[in-house]
């Protein structure tokens, strides 16, 4: 099992915990701001998190879950930017809210600082899950609509269903 918890300092730690009896509690990594709401994401040995640094402020980032190979992928931005981020089930994308707009961005390769792209924009907020690494599901207003990614990097999507209310993806990670 793996969750957070706030340290005295307001700084966030993640912990891996076996819930067998002794329970046996683990360090993976400290952050150092605050996590908040819905922002972590771990797939694949690799934990990706937004962390408020000051009121309304925060970066991402993204380590493995021993705390190594910790770089930051986004700079810091309005809070509401980084907004549930979630991996692609082979952990080479990651995709997030900023608003109404969907964005992705690849975590393969060296870069510093990925470029975050533009997937959609959504009537609200975006309600997502990856259906693999190159596709969405996405509810947008109450429309389910899939979002494929095409080699070249460009979207596009397709209307699969109207008056949807929610989606889960058996077999999902998140």
């Amino acid at each position: 099992m793996l969750f957070t918890r706030s340290g005295p300092d307001g700084k966030d730690v993640l912990i891996r915990a076996s819930l067998s009896s002794p329970i046996v509690e683990e360090t993976l990594l400290s952050t150092q701001g605050s996590l908040g709401f819905a922002q972590l994401t771990v797939s694949h040995g690799i934990a990706v998190w937004g962390e408020m640094h000051e009121p309304s402020r925060a970066r991402m980032f993204a380590a493995r879950l021993d705390g190594t190979v910790r770089r930051e992928i986004m700079p810091e931005s309005p809070w509401a930017q980084l907004q549930w981020p979630r991996l692609a089930p082979d952990g080479s994308q990651l995709a997030y809210t900023n608003g109404t707009l969907l964005m992705r961005m690849s975590l393969v390769g060296a870069e510093a600082m990925p470029e975050s792209e533009y997937l959609t924009k959504c009537a609200s907020r975006c309600d997502f899950r990856w259906e693999s690494s190159r596709t969405l599901l996405v509810i947008d207003g109450r429309d389910l609509v899939r979002v494929s990614i095409g080699d070249d990097g460009v979207a596009v999507q397709r209307q699969v269903a109207d008056d949807v209310a929610g989606l889960a993806v058996a077999g999902g990670g998140d």
